[in-house]
């Protein structure tokens, strides 16, 4: 059963998915904290553009486990669940697991978002071409118009024998 002086649990999740639940006070830091922590290093993480590795790296009897360089979190000895996992290097092997899940469904996620937005980009780019492809027809078109009646009393004036007056100067 719980002692009194038990530590409250807290799980750890990001993006809506589970990646554990800490049992244990490491370092001096609680749970509770020790997620806070976690979550704005792994947010931070996936915000930027690099490739992520995950991988779990053994220090004492507890594992690191690390989104890139930077360190996410600890799996400690006595944050296993003993009725999910046999061994501490078994609940950092899952943690890693879930948060590679994470971090590949960000990264698509991202690269969706990215191909979104390159094809709203050409559509906006074609809509303008064709806009100016119409704005210099028309320009073209109403220049003809007023060059040809312009030609069209320039002949009149010559059939009459008068001269037009054109400044070559």
């Amino acid at each position: 059963g719980d002692s009194p002086k038990a530590t409250p649990t807290a799980e750890l999740t990001v993006s809506n998915r589970s990646i554990m639940v800490f049992r244990a006070t490491v370092l001096g830091e609680s749970p509770e904290l020790r997620v806070k922590r976690a979550k704005a290093v792994i947010g931070e993480a996936l915000e930027g553009n690099e490739h992520l590795a995950v991988r779990i790296d053994p220090i004492r009897e507890s594992y690191l486990v690390l989104l890139g360089e930077r360190r996410a979190f600890i799996v400690a000895p006595k944050d296993v669940d003993p009725v999910a996992f046999s061994s501490t290097f078994e609940a950092a092997q899952s943690a890693a697991d879930n948060l590679r899940q994470v971090v590949s469904e960000t990264q698509e996620a991202r690269s969706l978002r990215f191909i979104l937005e390159a094809i709203g980009f050409s559509v906006l780019a074609t809509v303008l071409f064709i806009a100016a492809l119409k704005s210099i027809h028309f320009i073209r078109r109403k220049l003809l118009e007023r060059l040809t009646a312009l030609m069209e009393r320039h002949s009149q004036a010559i059939k009459v024998g008068q001269t037009p007056i054109l400044d070559i100067n």
